[in-house]
């Protein structure tokens, strides 16, 4: 499967700076959900849970919580980020969507946070219905990029990241990561088979955000960190002149994320 050995490659080598700087999604996500669950959850999955932002999202919502991640950079720092936060009723699991190794009817809720548009459809939604017990959700919810911040820094991001679709171009094809468009998640949904019921929600939140962290987060995407592994000076002017512009024109103290959040209920 060529999608999961060079999209699981694509997040290797930036877990920290990815945890230190990504948007833990907020409180809503799981207000939202319990609505349509409308019962306590015994069991949450958290399909590519990366460093565990959205899978600690549950607790205390959820009696055991579970995130699958593949690669490995990335579940060791949630496995680490588990430890000190003392959970016991939260576990990694080394495994991919299309395969969890998960009992079929377990799980109340599955979701992928910033994550299934690396995943190929059609089999992460058969894994996901199989994993998921009669009227479970799956829900696959994503931040839109920039965070809201103001023009300058905004304008600078965007503009660093045209640069970086560009240089992406040079990237030899057997080391592209493949993607699955966005907006097509909730047609696959809805198209899959598996869902009696589905729709897309919109919503925001706030965080506190310095420059050096609006920075980390531009930083943070993979489409950088792909281009900077191909070649570790290929960003080097852009990436001084994007800092530049944040740090010079930065009078914020908190940005605006807007989500999307696309959902199921397994019928």
């Amino acid at each position: 499967m060529k999608d999961l050995h060079v999209n699981l490659e694509r997040f290797s080598g930036f877990a920290a700076l990815y945890d230190q700087n990504r948007p833990q999604p907020p409180k809503i996500v799981t207000d939202i959900l319990l609505r349509y669950l409308d019962k306590a959850p015994e069991v949450v999955v958290d399909f590519g849970s990366g460093t565990g932002l959205s899978t600690f999202l549950w607790c205390g919502k959820a009696n055991s919580i579970i995130g699958i991640e593949p690669n490995d950079d990335m579940r060791n720092q949630a496995e680490m980020n588990a430890s000190l936060k003392g959970l016991t009723n939260v576990s990694f699991k080394k495994a991919d969507a299309y395969d969890t190794g998960l009992d079929g009817n377990t799980a109340d809720i599955v979701t992928c946070s910033q994550s299934f548009h690396w995943m190929e459809p059609e089999r992460t939604l058969k894994e996901s219905a199989r994993v998921l017990k009669p009227r479970g959700i799956f829900a696959a919810y994503d931040c839109d990029w920039p965070p809201v911040a103001g023009y300058p820094a905004e304008s600078a991001y965007n503009k660093l990241l045209e640069t970086v679709r560009v240089k992406l171009k040079l990237v030899p094809v057997e080391r592209k990561a493949i993607q699955y468009p966005k907006e097509n998640h909730l047609k696959n949904i809805r198209e899959s088979g598996h869902f009696c019921y589905t729709r897309e929600i919109v919503f925001h939140n706030r965080e506190a955000c310095s420059a050096d962290r609006f920075i980390g987060i531009a930083l943070s995407q993979g489409a950088v960190q792909s281009v900077l592994k191909s070649d570790p000076g290929a960003l080097e002017h852009e990436l001084k002149a994007f800092r530049q512009v944040v740090l010079d024109n930065w009078i914020q103290t908190e940005i605006i994320i807007s989500y999307r959040m696309r959902l199921g209920i397994k019928g």
